[in-house]
């Protein structure tokens, strides 16, 4: 709540203890100003009396309903421009310039063509595939689907080999590790395990 507010809550509070105070004495004021009207005018005013007690109580009473009404409407309206500020920034941070947009594309034609199979391939040689800076691989390589770029070559590995798994029945599994781009059956084994959960071995089986 800003200070402004503050103050005015505060206000309030003290016009309903007065309200409350002068309610209770109601009569006796009312009294009062319908002896000080007779004694300048010379005659009885009861219901004049009556209105200029009630008249301030009403008055503050309205000052209060206002008061809080337009308290609600401003914060309404600051949480909604809150609202709108966030959900800007979220888009901001969510779009994709035309400089990844290009990347991604190169980076599919790289996978149709099955780049990941070369044994030999480094994270470099790969950013510049994708005419990208080196550092910037990995927010790329998030943009695809992957947490890394070793993440995505030995996804798209593994997903081959099981490729190879499912429709060869001759294949063995050191002829699948070479063919994927594994330089030793042991690393391809531990990869394949990580991703699916199963050695390659118990995986041709359960076919």
């Amino acid at each position: 709540m800003r200070p402004p507010y503050k103050i005015s809550w505060l206000l309030t509070c003290i016009s309903l203890l007065v309200l409350i105070f002068w309610s209770l004495q109601t009569n006796y004021t009312s009294n009062l100003f319908e002896n000080l009207l007779a004694y300048f005018t010379g005659k009885s005013y009861h219901m004049l009396a009556f209105v200029l007690t009630v008249l301030p109580i009403y008055t503050f009473g309205v000052s209060v309903i206002i008061t809080y009404y337009k308290f609600q409407s401003e914060k309404t309206v600051e949480e909604a421009s809150k609202d709108s500020v966030e959900n800007t920034k979220f888009e901001e941070s969510n779009k994709i310039s035309s400089y990844e947009e290009k990347a991604l594309i190169r980076l599919s034609e790289l996978i149709e063509a099955k780049f990941y199979k070369q044994s030999d391939l480094k994270a470099e040689e790969l950013a510049s595939k994708l005419i990208v800076h080196r550092h910037h691989l990995n927010d790329i390589m998030k943009l695809a689907g992957y947490k890394n770029f070793t993440d995505m070559l030995n996804f798209l590995r593994i997903q081959e080999s099981c490729n190879l798994l499912d429709t060869d029945d001759l294949v063995t599994i050191k002829m699948v590790s070479y063919e994927v781009g594994y330089n030793t059956v042991k690393h391809f084994i531990s990869q394949f395990q990580k991703y699916k959960g199963c050695t390659p071995s118990v995986y041709k089986n359960k076919r």
